[in-house]
């Protein structure tokens, strides 16, 4: 069996890292596996040797031809000023094409068709958006999908023309069922509903544990300590947890893992509440399970979350989670009595005291809340009793 797995970048963060699990339980099992990166960049996750990496320049590809030009310039031109967020519409439509005639034709000429391609988080598929091969492609739906409108949203024909191109009659597997039904109705509202499976995302247990015993570059501050780990982005909100430290003990810490757009914001907001000497910044780290190993809890604000891989690392971990309610997949995870006790409303307050009641009274993680996780067996339901069973019901036409 061989498989290949499409990814927009494969740089830090939660997409990134699930490609790389499934790329490295894939060829655990003996799986002859290649990732296909759209966009490289010079701090990518490094993949295991035995993985087959092919790269495309998207710019050379584009500008290789009149026509490639023409709908560079009408997606990054035209589209936006009708419909926000389309930019990558126009690339997507002409390098679906450029992808089966050439890339696959290469591809299956060396090494033979490939049983699955799987097309991992909206990135990608927005770059792929016109392909389809029913029964081997599969549109790996890891974060909120964008649906698109256009600027004057009561009329929408462009907005609803686009959506029907990216989502009507494609494969979907979806990491939570919140994202399954978030899917399904951009798709039916289209006019062409898609195939929805749901299927959880999976990860290397004994890896993760492996990785929390290492040092970190940036040295674990001395006492008690709370963390919080993702990209500094608006939708992840960390700015509460910063707030919720006014109402925590003074020799309580924080620990924030990740960077971006909003690390400036909130550097600035520290300064504000007079919190230097107890909130610590470490910037991006490729293995930020030493942080979560050693926190009194994990605290995490965002507002959307497609799956919470993040939730899974820490019960591996068997760091306490407190996390405010959000649109997402959180409670796929986060579920059953002791767990879905630690999600709070969104209130500064109540997210303040549940951090003091975890830290005084901490729950222990049990095997049985994240052992259906492990990508030893997980990936192995996934190809042979999921998507094999759905191949008998859908026939492999290969048609685009």
């Amino acid at each position: 069996m061989k498989i290949l797995i499409i990814v927009r970048k494969l740089t830090q963060g939660g997409v990134q890292q699930q490609t790389v699990s499934f790329a490295r339980a894939a060829v655990a099992q003996g799986i002859q596996t290649h990732v296909l990166i759209l966009k490289s960049s010079p701090d990518e996750l490094k993949l295991p040797e035995n993985i087959i990496i092919h790269r495309i320049n998207i710019r050379e590809i584009m500008f290789s031809s009149f026509r490639g030009v023409a709908s560079y310039l009408y997606s990054h031109i035209l589209l936006p000023a009708i419909c926000p967020k389309s930019k990558d519409y126009g690339t997507g439509r002409f390098l679906s094409k450029w992808f089966k005639k050439i890339f696959l034709a290469d591809f299956e000429r060396i090494y033979g068709k490939p049983d699955f391609i799987f097309i991992r988080a909206q990135g990608a598929f927005d770059l792929l958006n016109a392909y389809r091969c029913p029964g081997v492609c599969y549109r790996y739906v890891d974060g909120n999908p964008h649906e698109y409108r256009d600027r004057l949203p009561f009329i929408n024909p462009v907005g609803k023309y686009l959506n029907r191109q990216t989502y009507g009659n494609a494969d979907f597997i979806c990491v939570s069922s919140d994202l399954a039904a978030r899917i399904s109705e951009i798709a039916v509202r289209s006019g062409k509903p898609g195939n929805v499976t749901v299927f959880r995302n999976f990860v290397d247990i004994e890896e993760i544990r492996r990785k929390s015993e290492d040092t970190p570059p940036i040295p674990l501050p001395e006492g008690d300590y709370i963390v919080s780990v993702g990209r500094l982005v608006e939708t992840k909100q960390q700015h509460l947890c910063i707030r919720a430290m006014k109402h925590l003990p003074e020799e309580l810490k924080l620990v924030i893992v990740g960077d971006g757009p909003e690390k400036k914001r909130l550097k600035k907001l520290v300064s504000e509440l007079k919190l230097e000497d107890r909130v610590l910044f470490t910037g991006n780290a490729s293995n930020p399970y030493p942080y979560i190993l050693n926190a009194k809890a994990l605290v995490h604000t965002s507002e959307k979350e497609g799956f919470g891989l993040i939730f899974l690392e820490a019960l591996i971990l068997n760091t306490p989670v407190v996390a405010m309610e959000s649109i997402g997949g959180m409670r796929d995870i986060l579920k059953g009595q002791i767990l879905s006790n630690q999600i709070v409303p969104r209130s500064v307050g109540l997210l303040a005291d549940k951090i003091k009641e975890t830290i005084s009274n901490p729950y222990q993680s049990v095997p049985d809340m994240y052992k259906h996780y492990d990508s030893k067996t997980a990936l192995h339901e996934l190809i042979n009793e999921v998507l094999k069973n759905e191949q008998s019901i859908s026939p492999q036409t290969g048609k685009n």
